[in-house]
């Protein structure tokens, strides 16, 4: 199985919310938004730093290599992003270090832009949600997530016009960490190219080639 056949039969687990449903459940006060601000999150910032709309361009804690974010005494700042002011922007990039707190999300309405919402139909997904950093993978990939009596998370996009399977779904499968596909890498064979695949159940040294035959590492 490719890695776009396994991203396509996870999405074809999920269960399908149609617009007029998560509606009905927001105007009765049974669908509420939890999307934390993430990297890459339009957002409104109200500080004394930097007033307007920005986008956050790192994780929660870590500047844009990776590295815990620390203040002038090296504590760690771990409610703060970095981010890109859209309009006056400053060549002191210390002053966009800024607090969760004094950011929201700059969305343009209530629900995601896109009719349709998803929600995971297995357990081991909604526990990755719960305890393993999936809600702000969810955010990082895109999503905007909300919580329902009815399907426990939901997610959606706030977009159109694009693959969302390509810029929002296989980061996702990625981000979960699942293994469903079979990896291809090229290789040289007795002077001619040919592609294995990683299989999961090969034995430690060696690949299944697409002939059967084996090639020792």
């Amino acid at each position: 199985m490719t890695k776009d056949e396994a991203v396509s039969k996870w999405i074809n687990g999920f269960n399908l919310v149609p617009r007029e449903v998560s509606e009905l459940l927001f105007e009765n006060d049974k669908l509420y938004e939890i999307t934390p601000i993430a990297k890459g999150s339009y957002v409104y910032v109200s500080s004394s730093k930097y007033d307007g709309y920005a986008t956050a361009v790192n994780s929660k804690g870590l500047d844009r290599e990776g590295n815990a974010l620390q203040d002038e005494y090296g504590d760690p700042l771990d409610n703060y992003f970095m981010i890109e002011p859209h309009t006056g922007v400053s060549n002191d990039r210390s002053n966009y270090i800024i607090s969760a707190d004094e950011m929201e999300h700059g969305f343009d309405s209530y629900l995601p832009m896109w009719n349709n919402m998803w929600a995971f139909g297995e357990s081991p997904d909604e526990y990755w949600v719960d305890n393993a950093g999936g809600l702000e993978a969810l955010a990082e990939c895109g999503f905007r997530v909300y919580e329902t009596d009815a399907y426990g998370y939901v997610f959606g996009i706030d977009g159109m016009g694009y693959s969302f399977k390509e810029e929002h779904f296989k980061p996702l499968y990625e981000a979960r960490g699942l293994k469903w596909h079979k990896e291809e890498i090229e290789v040289e064979v007795n002077g001619f190219t040919d592609y294995i695949e990683v299989s999961d159940h090969t034995e430690a040294g060696t690949f299944n080639m697409k002939n059967n035959d084996e090639l020792e590492l």
